[in-house]
Formats: C-alpha cells, structure tokens, sequence
C-alpha cells in the first residue's frame, strides 16, 4: 500500500492513561509518537534523534540565526517523518522559552518567524 496511512486506536483506563501522558510529556513528545516508539523500537528513536539534535546544537556557531532543520541539517532533517520533525522542533522550542527550568538553553533566544512560519533562534 506504498505511503498510506492508518489510524490506531486503543483503550486506556484512566490510570494507564495519565501514565503514558506523563511519560510523553516527559519526552516532549505526542502519545502517538511515544506509543510507536515503544512498538517499533528502532535505531532512530526520539530520543536517539534529539540527542544527536542536542550534539549539533552543542557545536552549532554563536550569533548565527537558525532554525531546528538548519542545525540537523537538511539532510539529516529530510530523512525524518513529519511527526518527528514536529516533535523536534516543539520540545526544542518549549526549552527555549522555559530558560529558567532549563538553564541548558539560557544562551538562546527566540528572534522571530520565518516567511514559511518556522521559529527562528540566535545562539
């Protein structure tokens, strides 16, 4: 069936549901995205993702402007799915904007949007 998509569904109750909310949340990710994760285990998880995100973050240059693709590069960023690149770049940004929970990111600042609505940071 090539590139088509199917939707999911499965029962929680209320306890398991708070759980798999609170463990995604930890991740800064969707439940759909931590659900499949967790089914399909793979190379290139979220998290594997964000942290090789964090490592080019680490070495990326000072007073350059960027967005989330500019660091993976456009390479690395093309390769990932849509919901992964959403993930990505929402976590990254609620960091950002919570400097005094994560301090890690003090040094960055939000400058604007892009024509195509992308957040644009200053390191």
């Amino acid at each position: 069936m090539g590139n088509s998509s199917f939707r999911v569904q499965f029962v929680l109750n209320y306890d398991e549901y708070i759980e798999v909310k609170k463990l995604a949340e930890e991740t800064g990710i969707s439940i759909s995205q931590y659900c499949k994760d967790r089914i399909f285990p793979r190379a290139n998880d979220f998290e594997t993702i964000w942290r090789e995100f964090l490592a080019k973050l680490k070495i990326f240059p000072s007073n350059v402007e960027f967005d989330v693709s500019t660091v993976m590069t456009m390479n690395s960023w093309s390769s990932l799915d849509k919901a992964t690149k959403l993930s990505i770049a929402r976590r990254f940004n609620k960091l950002v904007k919570n400097k005094e929970d994560y301090p890690s990111f003090a040094d960055i600042q939000i400058v604007g949007r892009s024509s195509s609505n992308v957040t644009i940071y200053k390191k």
